[in-house]
């Protein structure tokens, strides 16, 4: 419940444009800068345009997934980099330890402390954070979706009733 809450709370201020954040995802060798800010823009429903609206949501919903899976792929090739490099470098630490044996709590901090590991784990938090803010710009738009629906709805009631 907690999860749902904060994924609502984040596409919130993703809405309100909260999150002036530069981003760029690489897909297909194609990088693309995307800006929250003005995608949130973007996303906002112009009450007058609804069919325009409508129309458009399915091309935006699409690129904005598509951006969000691609981020997300990113980050998990990130982990699985970092991942690998560490365990290369405690195998190496444990193999030049020679006759004295290296407790498995310093190899991990002598792990950590290496160079590579930390611009990889600083690469991997990077990638993280671009996921999880277009997954957030990706429930944005799957909200304006239903809300285009609603007020679609709302308007054709209206025009029924008379009003």
């Amino acid at each position: 419940m907690k999860k749902n809450r904060l994924k609502s709370d984040a596409a919130a201020a993703f809405r309100n444009e909260q999150l002036d954040v530069d981003l760029t995802v690489e897909l297909e060798g194609i990088e693309y800068d995307v800006n929250l800010a003005q995608l949130g823009r973007r996303m906002k429903i112009d009450p007058n345009q609804l069919k325009k609206e409508a129309s458009e949501q399915p091309g935006l919903y699409v690129f904005v997934a598509g951006l969000a899976e691609e981020a997300s792929a990113a980050a998990s090739r990130a982990r699985r980099s970092l991942d690998l490099y560490r365990s290369t470098v405690a195998k190496r630490l444990r193999a030049g330890g020679g006759e004295k044996k290296i407790a498995q709590a310093h190899i991990e901090h002598l792990v950590d402390m290496d160079d590579g590991a930390q611009e990889l784990a600083d690469e991997y938090l990077e990638a993280n954070r671009v996921a999880a803010l277009l997954g957030a710009a990706k429930e944005a738009c799957r909200q304006r979706a239903g809300l285009i629906r609603e007020l679609m709805a709302n308007e054709r009631s209206e025009m029924a009733s008379g009003v």
